[in-house]
Formats: C-alpha cells, structure tokens, sequence
C-alpha cells in the first residue's frame, strides 16, 4: 500500500440483531475518516439473500418499495414490502416469512408457511416481469408449499381434500392441481446455502424443529419431492439450492419453471462488488458472529475469496469471532475485545465499530 494514499472498501454483512449491513458500513467509514481523512473510502455492503438483502442492493437498482399486507409465518395479517425496481421485482423472503417474525416461544416449522412471501410475488408479478426472491433468514419448512398456493396451485392429499400449505402436510400431498392461468412471468430463487433438497432439514433446528419433527419433515419434503417431481416432468431430488429457506426450490422450480441462483453472487453483480475490489489497497469486511460457517459460502468467506484472487489483504471485523475459524493470511478482530460485553457490544455496534476503525493503522 502506497504511504501518501489508501483506498478502502468496506464491504460488511449485516450484524444480526444491530445493524445492517448498510450500517455497519457507514460506522466503519466514519471511525477512518475521523483519522485518516487521506485514505479514500468506499462503502458497498453485502448480502448473501438473509435479512436486509433488499435494502442492500435497492439503491443500486433504483428499487422503489411497495407496501403489501400478507401473512406472517403464522399465517397472521402484517404490513410488510417488496422492491420494485423497473422490469424487477424483488421479495426478500424474511420481511414475509422471516424468522425474526416470530418469537422464540412461536417456532414451529411443522405449522409455519410462505404463503405471505406468495402473496408479495402475487403482488410484484402484476408489475413486474421477472420475480427474484432472496431465500436467506425464514421460519419456515413447507418445501414452497405457501408460495405456490398463493399463485392458485393446490395441493391435495389422497381424498382429494385440499391440504393447508404449511409444513406437516408435506406429508400427506398426494396430488397438485394448477390455477386456471399460469402464472406469468420469469423467476430466480436466490439462496444463501447451496444444497440440496434433502439437506433442508440440516437447518431445521434453527427454526425450532426437535428431533421428533425434523423426522417428520425430512419424510414429508421426500414425499412433496415425489409428487411435484412426477408433476413437473423433472427430478427435483438434486437440485443445487433446493434445501434453501426450507425446500422452498421443490415448488418454485417444479411448478414456476424459476432459476436458482447464489444469492451473493447476484448481489454482487449488481452493486458491483468485484470491481470495487480490484480497485481497493484494502478490504474490510465483517458480520455480528464469525463461526466456522463463514468461510463456508456466507458473505465473509465469499468476499476473502475475491479478495485473493486479485492479491487484496482482508480485515475482518466482528461482534464474536470463534478462534481459529479464518483462513491463513486473513485478520480478524472482534467487538467484544472493545465492549463489556456481549449484550453491550450488540446494543452499541456502530458505536464500537467506529471506535475499532478509528484506531486501525495502515496495514
């Protein structure tokens, strides 16, 4: 790095439960320019199609929102919006479906649906001709089961009865009946794990399954698999993605004909990411809790790849940082070491954030 000058990229995931990635950003550029108002400093946040993915990338696509009133998981009635963004619309799964919706006490994936996040497509495809949902950060396990049935599919079980969308009749569907007019309009499922179907369940806990019901419904998305397979003509068992958001692939591939994406592989296309960094001396990036998983295809490990293959150096900041879990060369510096605690340091992030940035010195 040149001594008279630096450029900076800033480049966080949000941080769960404090900021968003926007945020975070906005901190961290603060905290430098206080001390370095030499150093060029430039901000585009990430996502990888959790929380706050649609406010990330809507300045860049000049989105517009769109208020809509849906159903939560529970299937409650909550104000919430989409992105719309010329020819695009864009729905993020968990301002519908979302597992922050819910409070601990009230997550249950047997009982939970993406009917709400049908409803928002519903909406947007009326302006819209092309549909992307981000898959990240949802309550839910019904195989898409929700959003289909908002776009006037119907899933029946043996008696030709039809079956509520939520995730325990996974089970029991024996039949799929289609709206009288297709829907219409091109789709893209973004996720942010790319797995399999059959993975889904791997990530049911974290929506409040117990083993008992991860059984239950690891048996009911094979059985939705089957009949929506054998209905669209297409084998569904291994599609790159269709785990996501729980299974949610199954239904928009096999009976919408959507393209499944890595989500922060499109975000980063739109907010020009990749260029940003070619262009940087220096990468900072981030989240709230750096674990093993952020290396593994999340925001983090994604930018440090990019970051490497242009030969950048990375700096990663986070809320908690599990020990040992960054790659050889990559610096990782926590908030906890700034705060007093735990709790403190969530409650005044931008705060620590900008203190932390304020005191980085020139690599």
């Amino acid at each position: 790095m040149k001594k008279e000058t630096a450029h900076i990229l800033i480049a966080p995931d949000k941080f769960r439960g404090s900021l968003t990635a926007r945020q975070a950003a906005e901190a961290i550029a603060g905290g430098l320019r206080a001390t370095h108002p030499d150093w060029q400093v430039t901000i585009t946040p990430a996502a990888d199609g959790g929380e706050s993915s649609l406010d990330t990338v809507s300045p860049y696509l000049h989105c517009r929102r769109v208020r809509a009133r849906v159903a939560d998981p529970l299937m409650r009635p909550i104000t919430t919006y989409y992105g719309h963004c010329g020819t695009r619309a864009l729905i993020e799964m968990a301002k519908a479906s979302g597992l922050s919706l819910l409070a601990e006490t009230e997550r249950n994936p047997e009982v939970t649906t993406t009917l709400g996040t049908g409803q928002l497509i519903e909406g947007a495809r009326r302006h819209a001709r092309q549909i992307y949902v981000f898959a990240g950060g949802s309550a839910t396990f019904d195989g898409g089961m929700g959003i289909a049935h908002a776009l006037g599919f119907r899933f029946l079980n043996a008696q030709g009865h039809i079956l509520a969308p939520i995730g325990r009749n996974m089970a029991q569907v024996h039949s799929v009946t289609a709206p009288e007019a297709a829907p219409t309009g091109s789709y893209h499922l973004l996720y942010d794990v790319g797995v399999p179907p059959a993975a889904a369940v791997d990530f049911a806990a974290q929506k409040g399954a117990s083993k008992e019901q991860i059984a239950r419904l690891a048996a009911g998305l094979e059985n939705l698999i089957r009949v929506v397979s054998g209905y669209s003509g297409q084998d569904l068992s291994e599609l790159t993605g269709g785990g996501a958001a729980g299974g949610i692939g199954i239904c928009m591939r096999g009976l919408l004909g959507a393209d499944l994406h890595r989500a922060f592989e499109q975000i980063a296309a739109w907010t020009g990411l990749e260029t940003a960094i070619r262009r940087a001396d220096l990468v900072i990036t981030g989240e709230g809790k750096l674990d093993r998983h952020s290396f593994s295809g999340k925001v983090v490990g994604q930018i440090t790849k990019l970051a490497g293959r242009y030969g950048k150096p990375v700096v990663v900041i986070a809320g908690v940082a599990d020990p040992d879990v960054a790659p050889q060369g990559i610096t990782v510096h926590q908030l906890a070491d700034w705060a007093h605690d735990t709790k403190d340091s969530m409650r005044h992030a931008a705060h620590y954030l900008h203190q932390w940035a304020a005191a980085l010195e020139r690599p």
